[in-house]
C-alpha cells in the first residue's frame, strides 16, 4: 500500500547576545508509538525584545504543549492538539496573573501539528504559515482573514485553522523577517526545487551574513507519495533537520479544506471572571450578524490569489453552544435594563426631592444595604393595589423570560454534546471497518493502531448516554473480537483439568512439572512429593520415594526418559530415578559461593546454571557421577542479566527477564536481531520459558496475563492462550507432538490444545 513521507527541516538564525527578538523553532523528539498516534508538533516562536522572561516563556510553551499534547489519551489530532492549547492558555494565564506580561504585546507563535494528511495549526502576531504548490504560493492565515490581532491573555491560543494536504504539497512556517529579505516568489522557488533540507540549507547561506540583529525562524514540511508499504513506526523525526515519518495512505480522502474553528470556549482558563465582558463580545457579533455588516474589500485584497481548489478555506460558524450564550447574553441584558426601569419606576412614585435622595441611596448601596432594603418594603407598601399587581406581574414574566432561555441553552447544549457523541460513534465505526479491511490484507500493524483509535474515540463517550449504549455495547464487543485476531488470542472459557494433585491425604504444595517420555512428572516442596501422572489414561499417583533430601524441591528438568534433575534450597542437587523412584545426591561444582541459581536447563549432556548474583551464565561438562564447576558462556561485556527469570537452550540461549524482554544469545553475546512482535499486552515478569532443538517454537509463562505465549524462532507472535481460570499458574511443559500444553495451576494440571 502506497503512503505518504513528510520532510521537516528548520531554519533558526539567532544570536542571543546581538539579535533584537528572542526566537525559537522546536521540534520536540518522540518516540514511534507517539509519532504514530499523535504524528509531529511543531513550534515557531519569536518575541521581540530581549528580556529575561522571554526565554521562561518559550520554555513553558514548549513544555507545556509536548507534554499534554503527548500526553494526551484521546488520539484525535484535533481534540488532543486543542487541549493541550487550552492547558497552555492556563498556565501563561497564571504567569501573566503573577505581573510578568511584558512579553504579550510582543509575542508571535506558530504551533501547529502533522500527520499523515492531516494538519492543524494556531498562529499568532507576526509569523506566516504558507501553502506552496507547483506556481502558487498562498498566504494561508491571511486567506482565512487570521491576520494580526490584539492577544487575548485569557485565551492566547483561541483559533484552530484545520485541513489536508496531499502528495507533492509544501507548507512553509516562518517569521516576517523572512519576507523583509526574499520574496514568496524566491521562496516558492527554492521550497519546489529542492528537498526541504536543501531549502534549509539555502536559506542559511543567503541569511547567516545578516549584519542586521535580525531573528530568522522558518519550518519547511515537504510531502512526496511513498513508494511500496513503509513502516510509520520506525520513521524518525530528527530534532534538527530532514526528518522524514511516513504515515499510511487514508483509505478515503476528500478535497483539502482548511477551516478556522474559534475555539474561545475550550481555551478560556476561566470565563466566569469576565462574563460581563465576554457577553458584551458576544452581543457586538450578533448584532454584526443581524446587520449583515462586513468589512470593505480592500485593493491588496483584491488582488489576492485564490487557494487552489483543494485548498479552500472555509469558515466555520463559532457553534450552536456560541449561539445560545449569546442569547442567553442579550436576555441577561435585557433583563437588566428591564429591572434598572423597574427601579425608576418605583421612584418616580414618589416626588422629585425623595427621588433624587433615592438615587443617592442606591450609590450607597453596598454600604446600607438593610436600610435600604426597608424602605424598599416601605414604599411597596404604599403603592395602590393596581400597581403592586401590575408590578409582580412583571417581576414573574422576567424570571419565567430568563429561565425559559437559560432552559433552551441548556437543552440546545444537551442536544448539541449528543450529537457529538453520535459522531463519535461512527467515526470508531468506521475506524473498525478499517481495520477489519486491513486485517483481510494481513496488515495486522494498521489494524492493530485503527483499533486503538476506535478504543480511543469510544471512551471519550460518558457511561450516562444510554441510547447510545447498545451501539457502544456491540461495537467494543467487535473490536475485541478483532483485537483478538490482531493479538493472536485464543481464549479458553472452560480449560480441561487433566489432573489434581491432591491424591488421597497429601496436600500438595507443587512447585513444577515437566513431561519425560510419556509421563509428567510434578514435584512439591512441603515433603517433597514426587507426583507422575500418565499422559495416555490420565491417572495420577504418588509413589512412595526412597533416598534423603536436604531442603525443598524448587526446579527440576527431565535428563532423560526415567532421570530428572532437581534443585532443592540449599542449593543442592538430586537426581530422581524414574525406575524404581529413588533420589541420589548429584554434585554440581560452583566457583562462587555466593550466588543465587534463578534457574537452569540442559543441552549435549551439560547443565547450563543461570546465576542472577554473579549476571552470567555457568557451563557445568559432566565429570564422573556429578559436574565440574562451571565457567563462564557469556563473553560479552555488559550484558545485564540480572533480573532474568528463566533460561532454555535449543542451540542457543534464551533468557526471560522481569521486565518483559525475551533475549536470545549465541556463543556468549546477544543476538541483537532476534526481536520480538509487539504484544498486546505486553509480558508481565514471564516466569518460564521452554525452547528445545525438538520444539518448533518458543512458548513462554506468563502468570500476570494468565496465559502461555507461543512465538516462532524469529521472534514472531504465533499464538497467546489466555483462560481466566488460569489464576495461579505455577509452571507447564509442552508436547507438540501431543499438541498439547500441560499447565500446572494451584493442584490442578490444565490441557490445553495447540
Amino acid at each position: 500500500m502506497n503512503g505518504i513521507i513528510a520532510t521537516i527541516s528548520k531554519l533558526l538564525i539567532y544570536n542571543p547576545g546581538k539579535s533584537r527578538s528572542t526566537a525559537s523553532v522546536y521540534l520536540p523528539p518522540i518516540t514511534p508509538l507517539e509519532r504514530q498516534n499523535l504524528g509531529q508538533l511543531l513550534m515557531l516562536i519569536e518575541i521581540n525584545s530581549q528580556d529575561e522572561i522571554n526565554e521562561r516563556v518559550i520554555q513553558l510553551i514548549e513544555e507545556e504543549l509536548n507534554r499534554n499534547y503527548y500526553g494526551s489519551e484521546n488520539f484525535n489530532l484535533e481534540m488532543a492538539f486543542e487541549n493541550a492549547l487550552q492547558k497552555t492558555n492556563q498556565k501563561l494565564h497564571e504567569l501573566i496573573l503573577s505581573g510578568q506580561n511584558s512579553w504579550l504585546d510582543k509575542f508571535n507563535c506558530l504551533i501547529a501539528v502533522h500527520k499523515g494528511r492531516e494538519l492543524h495549526f494556531a498562529q499568532l502576531g507576526e509569523t506566516n504559515a504558507f501553502f506552496v504548490q507547483g506556481p502558487r504560493i498562498i498566504n494561508i492565515a491571511e486567506q482565512a482573514g487570521e491576520n494580526t490581532v490584539k492577544i487575548n491573555p485569557l485565551k492566547i491560543f483561541s483559533n484552530v485553522i484545520s485541513g489536508t494536504v496531499n502528495e507533492n504539497d509544501a507548507l512553509l512556517f516562518c517569521t516576517t523577517t523572512l519576507l523583509d529579505y526574499l520574496s514568496q516568489e524566491k521562496l516558492r522557488r527554492i521550497i519546489t526545487e529542492n528537498s526541504s533540507e536543501k531549502a534549509i540549507q539555502i536559506l542559511n547561506q543567503l541569511l547567516a551574513d545578516n549584519n542586521n540583529d535580525v531573528s530568522f525562524a522558518a519550518i519547511i514540511l515537504k510531502l512526496q507519495a511513498a513508494e511500496g508499504e513503509l513502516d510509520q513506526v520506525e520513521r524518525k523525526v530528527a530534532e534538527t533537520v530532514n526528518a522524514p515519518y511516513s504515515t499510511a495512505t487514508e483509505t478515503s480522502m476528500d478535497s483539502l479544506i482548511n477551516k478556522e474553528r474559534s475555539t474561545s470556549e475550550l481555551l478560556t482558563p476561566s470565563i466566569w471572571p469576565n462574563f460581563t465582558k465576554g457577553i458584551k463580545g458576544l452581543l457586538t457579533r450578533l448584532q454584526k450578524l443581524w446587520k449583515k455588516e462586513g468589512p470593505e474589500p480592500s485593493e491588496e485584497a483584491g488582488e489576492a490569489r485564490p487557494l487552489p481548489r483543494d485548498m479552500r478555506i472555509r469558515k466555520k460558524e463559532s457553534g450552536l453552544l456560541m449561539t445560545i450564550l449569546g442569547l442567553i447574553g442579550a436576555g441577561l441584558k435585557k433583563l437588566y435594563e428591564l429591572l434598572v426601569l423597574g427601579i425608576k419606576g418605583v421612584a418616580g412614585l414618589f416626588q422629585q426631592r425623595k427621588r433624587r435622595m433615592i438615587r443617592g441611596q442606591i450609590r450607597t448601596l453596598p454600604h446600607r444595604t438593610n436600610r435600604q432594603a426597608a424602605k424598599w418594603l416601605v414604599a411597596l407598601k404604599n403603592l395602590s393595589p393596581t400597581r403592586r399587581v401590575v408590578l409582580v406581574i412583571a417581576l414573574l414574566l422576567l424570571i419565567i423570560f430568563a429561565y425559559n432561555i437559560v432552559n433552551l441553552g441548556s437543552r440546545a447544549e444537551k442536544k448539541q454534546l449528543k450529537q457529538q457523541y453520535a459522531d463519535l460513534v461512527t467515526q470508531a465505526s468506521e475506524k473498525t471497518s478499517a481495520a477489519e479491511a486491513a486485517l483481510i490484507y494481513e496488515n495486522e500493524e494498521e489494524a492493530r493502531v485503527s483499533l486503538s483509535e476506535a478504543k480511543g474515540l469510544l471512551a471519550q463517550i460518558p457511561s450516562d448516554q444510554k441510547e447510545l449504549q447498545g451501539q457502544i455495547n456491540e461495537l467494543s464487543g467487535k473490536i475485541q473480537e478483532q483485537l483478538n485476531k490482531v493479538n493472536h488470542i485464543v481464549k479458553i472459557d472452560n480449560p480441561a483439568e487433566f489432573a489434581n494433585l491432591n491424591i488421597g491425604d497429601i496436600t500438595a504444595s507443587p512447585k513444577g512439572i515437566m513431561l519425560s517420555g510419556g509421563t509428567l512428572y510434578a514435584y512439591e516442596s512441603d515433603q517433597n512429593h514426587i507426583f507422575t501422572i500418565n499422559v495416555a489414561d490420565q491417572t495420577a499417583a504418588a509413589p512412595e520415594t526412597s533416598g534423603e533430601i536436604e531442603g525443598n524441591l524448587q526446579k527440576g528438568i527431565p535428563l532423560t526418559t526415567n532421570r530428572l534433575l532437581l534443585y532443592a534450597s540449599g542449593d543442592k542437587f538430586y537426581e530422581f530415578n524414574a525406575v524404581d523412584n529413588s533420589f541420589s545426591a548429584v554434585e554440581i561444582s560452583f566457583a562462587n559461593v555466593d550466588k543465587t541459581i534463578q534457574d537452569f536447563d540442559t543441552y549435549l549432556g551439560r547443565i547450563y546454571s543461570l546465576d542472577t548474583k554473579n549476571n552470567q551464565v555457568f557451563r557445568h561438562e559432566k565429570a564422573g557421577a556429578g559436574y565440574a564447576e562451571g565457567s563462564a558462556w557469556i563473553t560479552e561485556e555488559g550484558l545485564d542479566i540480572t533480573n532474568a527469570t528463566a533460561l532454555a537452550i535449543d542451540g542457543s540461549v534464551y533468557l526471560a527477564k522481569n521486565n518483559g524482554e525475551i533475549w536470545k544469545l549465541f556463543a556468549g553475546s546477544r543476538d541483537t536481531e532476534f526481536k520480538v512482535s509487539a504484544i498486546d499486552p505486553a509480558f508481565s515478569n514471564p516466569t518460564q520459558i521452554i525452547a528445545t532443538p525438538e520444539l518448533e517454537n518458543i512458548y513462554i509463562l506468563d502468570p500476570n496475563n494468565k496465559r502461555v505465549v507461543v512465538l516462532n524462532k524469529e521472534g514472531g507472535l504465533v499464538n497467546q492462550y489466555f483462560s481466566d481460570s488460569f489464576d495461579n499458574l505455577i509452571d507447564f511443559s509442552v508436547s507438540e507432538a501431543n499438541k498439547a500444553i500441560y499447565l500446572l495451576n494451584g493442584v490442578k494440571v490444565f490441557k490445553v490444545d495447540i
